[in-house]
């Protein structure tokens, strides 16, 4: 019997592999398998810097030092062991870019989720004329409602802490991972948020100060998850809070037209809309909330132009038009408002809009890992100027008032109606 045909024992079958085991992979293998996979972690982590670098459109308007920035994040790329720290590191990353549209996505794995709390007692703020954080969303069962809160409360304190500082302590938490092209938008859902914990069911103490200078202390369990809150300030009867488009006549003859999203059925929306209110008195168009999304610049005012004649079997609306503004109104939601202004086709109310309108691209990392969407270009909807950071700017700033929210009126509205009457006397 010939030696390659010898039967081996399993003592010398393990003997030879452990042999064969430290010939292919040194007893050093794991390390440098690791100290491979941290230098995929550094070289990628800094190609995303040096791409975005060259290629982000707004460091200059913005103020940004990118090499700054690149000098305090990237020596944190050489700590990095597996792909989620890699992932959040890469998120943090790009929120420093202070933009709403810049985002880590997925590529050959989905990002992990940043660590942000997510659950509160039931209730949200907005920011009200005086710049304090004040109710004006309360869910019916959540254990805020069940506390006896209401709108119109205005936040004095959470967990002891003021208001003030405990708005601009959700404002930091939340900019570590996510970018906002605005304070004012970030301030924005700081004050939805401003009650919101990690764990589910942790107390939240609120002191709250009524109408009539009466402060109470109310302890809440955060028990409430992330949800839908509304965008308007107060609840407009036949009106859906989260439609694409809805329309309404309020009293006095005034039209009313939501435009909450611009959807691919946005022109055929308005025709419709139009075509049922092209007789009121006065129209107001609210893109308040308004989440962005894409339109076509030829047709998607025509409903409201005075000198465009194309497609003359859609309904005109040729009064007097009043346009509603907030810091939620983002994208080309910002885009589409912008072409009243320009047009100066309608009065503006309210507050700027987000100021995040811009051309996207997208690269994808180095090692595959992610991807990374980011602004480009510039856009400026119908103005002479970028829309980024800036947003659209009303002729008439305006914010909510408390009274207005006890009376459960809204404010900024209230004032477009009072100057469409106006205009039509």
């Amino acid at each position: 019997m010939v030696a390659s045909d010898r039967a081996e024992s399993p003592d010398g079958l393990a003997w030879r592999l452990l042999i064969l085991v430290a010939f292919c992979f040194p007893c050093d293998g794991l390390a440098q398998n690791d100290d491979r996979r941290a230098s995929s972690y550094e070289e990628a982590f800094r190609d995303l810097h040096e791409t975005l670098g060259r290629e982000y459109a707004f460091f200059e308007l913005k103020g940004i030092d990118w090499a700054a920035v690149g000098r305090e994040m990237l020596p944190r790329a050489s700590s990095i062991k597996d792909d989620d720290e890699f992932g959040l590191l890469c998120t943090e990353l790009v929120a420093r870019l202070e933009d709403s549209h810049a985002e880590v996505g997925a590529g050959s794995r989905e990002p992990p989720a940043p660590p942000l709390p997510r659950y509160d007692p039931g209730f949200a703020c907005l920011i009200d004329d005086h710049g304090f954080p004040v109710v004006y969303y309360v869910d019916k069962d959540g254990p805020a409602g069940k506390a006896g809160l209401t709108a119109g409360a205005t936040v004095i304190s959470i967990d002891g802490k003021p208001a003030e500082e405990a708005l601009a302590e959700t404002m930091r938490q939340v900019r570590k991972y996510v970018g906002y092209s605005s304070e004012r938008y970030l301030r924005y859902h700081a004050a939805q948020w401003i009650a919101r914990k990690m764990r589910k069911g942790e107390i939240v103490v609120a002191e709250v100060q009524a109408t009539d200078g009466r402060k109470t202390t109310l302890k809440m369990p955060a028990e409430m998850d992330v949800r839908y809150l509304p965008r308007l300030p107060v609840e407009i009867p036949g009106i859906d809070d989260s439609a694409s488009v809805a329309w309404t006549r309020l009293e006095d003859g005034i039209g009313y037209l939501r435009v909450r999203r611009i959807g691919e059925d946005l022109e055929a929306c308005l025709d419709r809309a139009v075509g049922e209110l092209k007789d009121v008195r006065g129209l107001v168009v609210d893109v308040r909330g308004n989440s962005g999304g894409g339109y076509d610049e030829k047709r998607a005012h025509r409903n409201f132009s005075l000198t465009d004649d194309a497609e003359p079997d859609r309904p005109r609306f040729r009064g007097p038009i009043a346009l509603l503004l907030d810091p939620r109104c983002i994208s080309a939601g910002e885009g589409w408002a912008s072409w009243f202004v320009a047009q100066k086709r309608a009065r503006a109310f309210g507050e700027a809009t987000a100021g995040a309108s811009a051309r996207k691209t997208t690269y994808t990392l180095k090692n595959g890992l992610y991807t990374v969407r980011f602004a480009g270009k510039a856009y400026r909807g119908s103005l002479d100027r970028p829309i980024e950071r800036r947003g659209v700017e009303p002729d008439v700033p305006l914010r909510q008032t408390v009274a207005d929210l006890v009376a459960r009126r809204d404010t900024v509205l209230e004032a477009a109606r009072a100057h469409l009457l106006e205009q039509g006397k």
